[in-house]
């Protein structure tokens, strides 16, 4: 009987044992398990925030050439050209005051001063490349696009003068018109007389002008070409099954589609409207009636006079206070333009 309770008791025993064993080795995997899950999602977002690191150092890597010249070369500059256009060169040191504006109007009313002859040919370029030669590319960018016979090699050609330094060109385009040049040669086989276009008041200027003309494509028609492309193929077919001819589908068709790109573009060039200008340091230095706005600026800077950099940056801030009105009023009348939306 006695040992019939001994071995109860130790069956008993050794189950409570195994129980509590069973649960401790329960309580140990649990544990293990969620402090196990805990320790490997730690690790992943360690492992994100590395990953995140890398990724954000990278992009600020590549900003960071864009960015310091941002800083240095605009904001820098600027605020630079503030301080300039307002100060005066003494013989007791710089003062504060509007001598270089006061110098600015007496430059124009100046007769023998270029900077009248330089304000109107710089809107005579701006006027040339905004009446001209933009409607231009959009028609050629508009021939690009339906894709014409030897587009590739028309491409190609007109994307020329974006490739070749400026200075190659204008020794290129020298030789052409020098007296015994083929350009000239052949004008005098038509006309009978030789004619110097860069060395004759009555011609130099055009002469700039035309030499701009096929200088003032190049990247323009790329982006117009590739605007151009952004129209869904489902619209122009449709168009031609309505009868629609060449001058309709230009007219009444594409020009709407792209008059938000076309009008941001016209708003940018009438932001750079005093800064318009030809080849006049590289062709004719300012000789013949060619001086323009940019040339006439870098005459008077590189010129050794005292006061010729300050007197820049106050017509700089002049003609930012000029053209940024009409800029804005071309913008908010552009704006009332509905867009097509495709």
């Amino acid at each position: 009987m006695r040992d019939d309770k001994e071995n109860i008791f130790k069956k008993l025993k050794r189950s409570v044992g195994d129980f509590f064993y069973d649960m401790s080795v329960e309580f140990h995997s649990l544990k293990k398990e969620m402090f196990g899950k805990k320790e490997e999602a730690v690790n992943l977002k360690r492992i994100k925030r590395k990953a995140d690191i890398r990724k954000y150092l990278f992009i600020w890597l590549g900003l960071a050439l864009p960015i310091a010249n941002f800083l240095i070369f605009f904001v820098y500059v600027n605020i630079s050209s503030i301080d300039m256009a307002f100060r005066h060169s003494t013989r007791d040191g710089y003062v504060y005051d509007f001598a270089n504006f006061i110098s600015i109007f007496e430059e124009f009313r100046n007769p023998y001063s270029l900077i009248s002859e330089s304000l109107l040919n710089t809107i005579k370029y701006w006027a040339f490349g905004f009446f001209i030669v933009m409607p231009l590319c959009y028609l050629i960018s508009y021939f690009f696009y339906k894709k014409i016979w030897g587009y590739n090699f028309f491409r190609y050609v007109f994307f020329m003068p974006s490739i070749i330094s400026a200075v190659i060109m204008s020794s290129f385009f020298k030789f052409m018109v020098e007296p015994d040049g083929p350009l000239t040669l052949l004008i005098k086989s038509i006309t009978g007389k030789q004619i110097l276009l860069l060395s004759n008041s009555d011609t130099a200027f055009t002469t700039l002008l035309l030499y701009g003309l096929w200088g003032g494509f190049g990247i323009n028609l790329i982006y117009f070409t590739a605007n151009l492309q952004r129209i869904p193929i489902d619209i122009i077919e449709y168009s031609r099954l309505d009868g629609v001819n060449t001058w309709q589908e230009i007219r009444y068709l594409l020009f709407p589609l792209t008059w938000p790109f076309y009008s941001t573009f016209m708003f940018l060039n009438l932001c750079g409207i005093f800064g318009s200008g030809g080849a006049a340091l590289l062709l004719t230095q300012g000789a013949y009636g060619t001086y323009d706005f940019p040339y006439w600026q870098y005459v008077k800077v590189t010129d050794g006079e005292s006061g010729s950099t300050y007197i820049c940056a106050a017509l700089g801030w002049l003609i930012t206070l000029i053209a940024m009105p009409i800029s804005l009023l071309f913008k908010h009348l552009a704006d009332k333009v509905e867009a097509v939306e495709f």
